[in-house]
């Protein structure tokens, strides 16, 4: 290897920098170490989002096909498959069939890695600090929903111009949700906060009108897997299974898919409940690490009813096993109907055989989660008891085609 003297450590506390003997850069130390000091007028007052209106929903089944057609919902398999997504020989489950990707440390070992990488912009429009703590949240749920324990986190931050008052209070606000959230979600054995261990900070971006672009913090989350031969991915694996939600629905719609649809921001984001999510997400680790879950999907873009035919396409699209969900009056009666089944609060879809149910509930008192049944797995369609039935064949449809035509 090759190596050079490219200068020296001297007592004074200057940045000096020489070209062909002439100096170039001159500067106190602190000049580069100190943060910047930057002084704003303070940003005009932001409107409180009320709560969600009531979003208009005449078909039920109409509504499943459409979110699931939207862009920010439907399947990425057009680009996925336009790339390797098994280097080296060591993907355990590839991009798109699960809510993480997980490769194995090295060939012969049990442990492996997940990786998932979360945003939402719809969200960051409404409000950047919820915005940011959603993402954390996602990330980590996600990467739970494999079966593997969350040990960190990276974050691309992308906002305006920070010398804009408004662009600079988002970007305040949005570092301060990610402290937030990434605080509050103690996964590991001794209860330790999550940490971020790196990060990139993207500013200065304008949209087409000439404004900022929504204030966005994409987060990635990397968890580890103790043995790949337990991971699960979103596909239902058989028939006369019982479905469970973890989670509990809320009333509010806002940034959601179906409002976007509706030409609504929806009113005012989900509340994140941590002690809630932090429950839920270790009752579905330890559910998979002992067997009794055999698929799983976290519920974020499009709400339970996307999550829950999704888990019916696999991350193909030609998975051939439906479901019969119970109606929303029976596991969310005091939500409507679209707030219920297309509503964007997080939380879990999994999948138990019959068992196990006994099984997974105890696991979930004993870590203070709250299972409610959905439903059962069978038959050939995606169908909610007196509300509506999708044949399997048509969710594909919707559900594959938008990218494939765009990129056709």
């Amino acid at each position: 290897a090759g190596a050079a003297v490219i200068g020296t450590v001297t007592a004074e506390k200057r940045y000096v920098l020489r070209s062909d003997g002439q100096t170039v850069c001159d500067v106190p130390i602190e000049t580069l170490t100190q943060p910047l000091e930057v002084t704003h007028a303070a940003a005009p007052a932001q409107p409180t989002p009320k709560h969600s209106p009531a979003l208009p929903l005449e078909d039920v089944a109409q509504a499943v096909l459409d979110v699931l057609a939207h862009r920010d919902v439907c399947s990425r398999r057009p680009l996925i498959e336009r790339y390797d997504t098994v280097v080296r020989g060591a993907t355990v489950i590839p991009a798109g069939y699960a809510d993480a990707g997980v490769i194995c440390v090295r060939r012969g070992a049990r442990a492996g890695v997940a990786l998932s990488v979360d945003g939402n912009p719809r969200y960051a429009l409404i409000g950047a600090h919820a915005a940011a703590a959603h993402a954390v949240v996602e990330s980590a749920r996600n990467v739970c929903a494999v079966g593997a324990w969350p040990i960190g986190l990276t974050d691309c931050l992308n906002y305006g111009d920070p010398d804009d008052p408004v662009a600079f209070a988002q970007l305040q606000d949005g570092i301060a949700g990610l402290a937030a959230a990434a605080r509050a979600l103690r996964l590991g054995h001794a209860g330790e906060p999550l940490p971020f261990v790196s990060g990139n900070v993207s500013l200065y971006n304008g949209s087409k009108t000439g404004g900022s672009i929504p204030p966005s913090a994409i987060v990635a989350c990397i968890g580890r897997v103790e043995d790949i031969g337990r991971v699960v991915t979103m596909q239902l694996n058989a028939g006369d299974h019982t479905l469970f939600l973890l989670g509990p629905r809320s009333p509010h719609m806002g940034g959601s898919v179906l409002a976007a649809l509706s030409a609504s921001d929806g009113g005012a984001l989900p509340d994140i409940d941590y002690v809630e999510a932090v429950a839920s997400m270790r009752a579905v680790v330890e559910g998979i690490s002992l067997g009794l879950i055999s698929a799983a999907h976290d519920i974020s873009d499009g709400g339970l009813a996307v999550c829950v035919a999704e888990m019916c396409l696999g991350g193909d699209g030609d998975g051939e096993i439906g479901v019969s969900l119970l109606p929303p009056q029976q596991w969310a009666p005091w939500l409507s109907t679209s707030a219920a089944l297309f509503g964007e609060a997080g939380g879990f879809v999994v999948e138990v055989p019959p068992h196990h149910v006994a099984a997974f509930q105890s696991l979930c008192a004993a870590e203070g989660a709250a299972p409610v049944e959905l439903g059962k797995t069978g038959g050939s369609a995606f169908a909610i008891e007196d509300t509506c039935e999708i044949p399997l064949a048509r969710l594909s449809t919707a559900w594959l085609s938008p990218l494939r035509e765009l990129y056709a």
